[in-house]
């Protein structure tokens, strides 16, 4: 993913670049789901970057929180 970011940060590619980027950082620092793979389900947010500013990411990472720990819990007891 890295490496395609490099690849795409030309000045007239800035726009795919910006969306591959945060798509990295959603997937792979955020929303955490595998070491392995991609949360492709946050591609929709991705698609509109210029208006991404406005959702409530820190309500989102709260949620996601709160539903590892309880999935986590539900296997362990």
């Amino acid at each position: 993913m890295v490496s395609l970011c490099e690849e795409y940060s030309a000045d007239d590619r800035v726009g795919v670049w910006i969306k591959m980027y945060a798509f990295m950082v959603f997937s792979g620092v955020l929303f955490l789901r595998t070491p392995y793979g991609a949360a492709w389900n946050l591609l929709q947010y991705v698609e509109e970057i210029e208006t991404s500013g406005e959702y409530a990411w820190a309500e989102a990472v709260w949620r996601m929180v709160v539903e590892t720990i309880e999935d986590t819990q539900r296997k362990l007891f």
